[in-house]
């Protein structure tokens, strides 16, 4: 367990540093969504002598962990009065939304604190990353080909991705904080990326793992400020709470100024095969289930071959988020793929061994595309592969 592993760890450290260190208890608060890796840092906070007394997170569904309360960011102020202590942000504020929710949090703190970034944090406390890794963090995991992993450097078409692939493999084998890039905005329609060129002035866009509908919201609404209308949309998502979601933030889209688009929504996952899957949901997201055992099945659902829907529908933009199915729902578009030659852009992290078997994959199936790699996220969570025909 996590808590053997630190004690572990600290039942090396002279017994006079250790009775040192706990006298000096401080307290501690921990913000950013609640997962493996915050946990982690809980316990080895604590270890250190630190009492962490709340997690703040506007995410997470659950209201305690291991007996700390999980809290939101407006409940800051009635639950801690005038806190004294240490303040651990989890997550980057480079982006506008993520700074403004650091400071929107960090302004209802009326006592006096010391803040801490990310970087800070994890470099001081660098621990909870290895232990998070030894537990099975697939984020963090070294299991994985590094040869084929180096081998896919030159298939991309600029040096900023060959950058990020090399620092992702050095990364995954150090931990270096340094190796991690900044997160960059327009997740799927990224500036510095040359595909806007190749999307048509109406276009189809086909979303595969639609979530909630945030990213059609984006996409459309960065398109249409370019002259580009939306005429078709065609959206998987498995998830009943999250289908539900995007069904009413369709109607609203109808309702206010996309009258012309048509719109197919399936509450189905994609994959390359017919089957009916167990569903698993937590703060990570919902991820369909093939062979995992040790995980709560929320609801079932059903997985459908995207070629066989589309059935010669041309597509102009594809994007795949599926936690994990990518690689399937790639095999189940090969024929609309070949011929529609749509731009890809399809999430590069929820396995090891995608870093290198999509590439290769795209190669043998995109013969004449350029391939881009952007971060989205921190620790290469948000990593996108973005396929751009030559030409269309």
């Amino acid at each position: 367990s996590v808590r053997f592993i630190i004690n572990q760890w600290v039942s090396t450290i002279p017994s006079s540093l250790r009775i040192w260190i706990f006298k000096r208890v401080s307290k501690a608060a921990v913000v950013g969504a609640i997962g493996r890796r915050r946990k982690i840092l809980k316990d080895v906070l604590e270890s250190k002598g630190s009492k962490v007394i709340c997690f703040v997170d506007n995410i997470c569904s659950e209201r305690e962990y291991d007996g700390v309360p999980i809290i939101r960011d407006f409940e800051i102020e009635e639950y801690l009065g005038d806190f004294d202590g240490d303040v651990y942000l989890t997550f980057p504020t480079i982006d506008d939304r993520r700074r403004g929710f650091a400071e929107g949090v960090l302004s209802r703190f009326k006592g006096n604190i010391r803040v801490y970034n990310y970087r800070e944090t994890y470099s001081f406390h660098k621990e909870a990353l290895f232990l998070a890794r030894e537990l099975g963090d697939y984020w963090l995991s070294k299991n994985y080909d590094r040869e084929r992993a180096y081998g896919v450097i030159e298939m991309f078409s600029d040096e900023k991705s060959k950058v990020l692939v090399s620092n992702w493999i050095a990364f995954r084998e150090t931990l270096d904080l340094s190796l991690i890039p900044d997160p960059e905005g327009d997740q799927y329609l990224p500036r510095d990326v040359p595909l806007i060129d190749s999307i048509p002035d109406r276009y189809s866009l086909l979303d595969l793992g639609a979530y909630d509908g945030d990213s059609l919201v984006f996409i459309l609404s960065k398109l249409e400020g370019l002259g580009k209308a939306m005429d078709l949309y065609i959206a998987f998502e498995p998830d009943s709470r999250n289908f539900n979601k995007l069904r009413e933030r369709v109607r609203e889209l109808i309702d206010r100024k996309v009258q012309n688009t048509k719109f197919l929504l399936l509450k189905a996952g994609c994959s390359d095969e017919y089957r009916v899957l167990a569903l698993h949901s937590d703060w990570e997201g919902s991820r369909l289930l093939d062979g995992e055992r040790d995980a709560r099945v929320d609801e079932w659902a059903y997985t459908m071959v995207a070629d066989d829907v589309l059935n010669n529908v041309r597509v102009d933009l594809i994007k795949i988020d599926t936690e994990g199915f990518e690689m399937r729902c790639l095999r189940g578009l090969r024929k609309s793929i070949w011929k529609s030659r749509p731009i890809i852009a399809v999430s590069l992290y929820h396995r090891p061994e995608d870093i290198y078997e999509i590439p290769e994959f795209l190669q043998q199936l995109c013969r004449d595309y350029s391939f881009y790699l952007r971060v989205h996220s921190t620790f290469f969570m948000g990593t996108v592969l973005y396929a751009v025909p030559k030409l269309r």
